[in-house]
């Protein structure tokens, strides 16, 4: 099984997931409505405990002008689900009037964040990482995507 950011080869190893992830929902869902100019994203790795970013990272492109805002949603989303310990995903506690969208889920100590997609591609992207990550990895997020309803990731 693999480890989740605990050397700089984990750290490529998981940079290259998540760019299969986000290439591979882009594929099956990047020609629908609003999707429109969607590339990638920024993916947040944080501590589940406190939500604090252990690695961010670019993944894909970005518009230059939509940078900032896709690079502060992801860490609160993390930081928003480590706030919620009784939540899997930070779907469940979203909020638009705050700006407040799904697109992390938590991993066992860790949460896995990103923004850049449409929310539920946020959060498919997340799911096909973890997916990656072993047997159990893979069945908890298909409990998460029943939990949120994500019919983006039933489709991949």
């Amino acid at each position: 099984m693999r480890k989740i950011c605990s050397g700089q080869r984990e750290l490529t190893s998981l940079a290259e997931v998540c760019e299969e992830a986000v290439a591979r929902t882009l594929r099956q869902h990047g020609s629908a409505e609003g999707w429109e100019g969607r590339a990638g994203g920024y993916l947040c790795v944080a501590d589940a405990k406190n939500g604090l970013p252990l690695i961010t990272m670019l993944v894909g492109e970005v518009p230059l002008e939509k940078a900032p805002k896709y690079l502060e949603f992801c860490q609160e989303k993390a930081a928003r689900l480590a706030g919620h310990p009784d939540h899997q995903a930070s779907w469940q506690s979203r909020n638009p009037e705050k700006n407040q969208w799904g697109g992390a889920i938590r991993f066992g100590d860790k949460i896995l964040s990103f923004s850049g997609l449409p929310e539920r591609g946020d959060e498919s992207a997340m799911l096909l990482v973890m997916a990656q990550y072993g047997d159990k990895n893979y069945d908890a997020s298909w409990q998460i995507a029943r939990l949120t309803d994500n019919q983006c990731f039933t489709g991949l």
